[in-house]
């Protein structure tokens, strides 16, 4: 006679299976294999923000704060809050308020202007990606603000032939 565990062989390999070829189509579980952690949150955010045409870094208050700016306004900090690293960034109203529904560790801007800024740390769908995606636009944002003639140049801009 056959145990119920040798009867039952089949099914548990089937969904390993399925679960297996779900994940590798599934964006939900391809999103979550890229999420990243806070120290590469942070890094992630300073790579791109110093391949920015004008960007300076200082630490005007103190070393563990880095203070990015464009045209001498600021648009990304880093530092860590309350003990994890946390990536600050400009952001238009309506869109910080729909990123802070849809991310839960996305918050309002820490010791910022609560409406104008919000706050990344690590957590369930803070891919490489968005981070990179929210340092632009966060520069654009400030770019936008500045004088014309104080305005830097984005390559990524650029069409046609224009320089």
């Amino acid at each position: 006679m056959t145990s119920p565990r040798d009867r039952d062989d089949g099914p548990p390999a089937e969904a390993a299976a399925h679960a297996e070829s779900e994940a590798a189509g599934d964006p939900t579980v391809e999103l979550r294999r890229r999420v990243v952690d806070g120290t590469r949150l942070q890094q992630i955010a300073v790579q791109v923000a110093a391949g920015l045409p004008a960007v300076s870094c200082t630490c005007p208050f103190g070393p563990e704060h880095d203070v990015f700016k464009v045209g001498g306004k600021i648009f990304l900090l880093t530092t860590e809050a309350p003990g994890e690293p946390i990536v600050t960034l400009k952001c238009e109203p309506p869109h910080a308020a729909a990123l802070r529904q849809e991310f839960p560790t996305i918050t309002p801007g820490h010791h910022m202007n609560k409406q104008h800024w919000i706050s990344l740390a690590a957590g369930p769908g803070i891919t490489p990606e968005l981070v990179g995606e929210l340092v632009l636009n966060a520069y654009e944002l400030v770019v936008e603000g500045l004088p014309r003639s104080e305005r830097p140049v984005l390559r990524h801009h650029r069409t046609g032939g224009h320089p």
